[in-house]
């Protein structure tokens, strides 16, 4: 895992428990708020990697952060 990665992870974190996106969330919910800091699939990429048990980040032991909801919809682990 690269320094960067949780980085985004970390700011997603953050804009949720700042209430700037929804309990459940969606990659164009991230977008909006961090449009222009990162690409948008490298943020798709990111929730999708982070979620427990299915995250490629995880499975190479990144600490989960997100769980999948259902497709396309995201919410943290922990609040």
């Amino acid at each position: 895992m690269q320094p960067h990665d949780s980085t985004l992870a970390d700011k997603i974190v953050e804009l949720r428990r700042k209430n700037q996106i929804p309990k459940r969330f969606r990659v164009s919910d991230v977008l909006a708020v961090l449009a222009g800091e990162y690409a948008d699939d490298y943020i798709k990429t990111a929730l999708a990697n982070f979620c427990d048990s299915t995250g490629d980040y995880v499975k190479r032991g990144a600490t989960a952060r997100f769980r999948r909801v259902e497709r396309g919809l995201y919410e943290l682990l922990s609040n």
